[in-house]
């Protein structure tokens, strides 16, 4: 469900009615098989999973894990910069994501 959610927040003039044939054939599934999923009739098993991932830009075994809800950014600079930054970070190569977040780390660590 976060996926699609944050499938429907990233598509804001897609109509609400379509999207999840939308997310469907973002993801190379059938709507319906997509739609079980989400009525939790079917499990997603760690092939789709991995497909999953590849498809959406996440790392390797994020479908293995647990997440909180996005905290959802407070102003429309926010939303700009929270929908650019991580645009940036899913277009990069594994190496490229591992120095962006030391980059950030050390921002913070240096900014205490």
């Amino acid at each position: 469900m976060k996926l699609f959610n944050d499938f429907m927040h990233n598509n804001p003039g897609e109509p609400k009615h379509g999207m999840l044939k939308l997310f469907a054939h973002h993801l190379g599934l059938s709507e319906r098989y997509l739609s079980h999923i989400k009525c939790n009739r079917k499990n997603i098993g760690g092939n789709l999973a991995r497909i999953m991932e590849t498809r959406l830009r996440l790392p390797h075994g994020w479908m293995d894990r647990e997440h909180d809800p996005l905290v959802l950014p407070l102003d429309d600079k926010e939303k700009i910069f929270v929908a650019t930054a991580l645009a940036y970070f899913r277009a990069q190569p594994h190496e490229a994501r591992n120095s962006l977040i030391r980059h950030f780390q050390q921002q913070f660590q240096t900014g205490e």
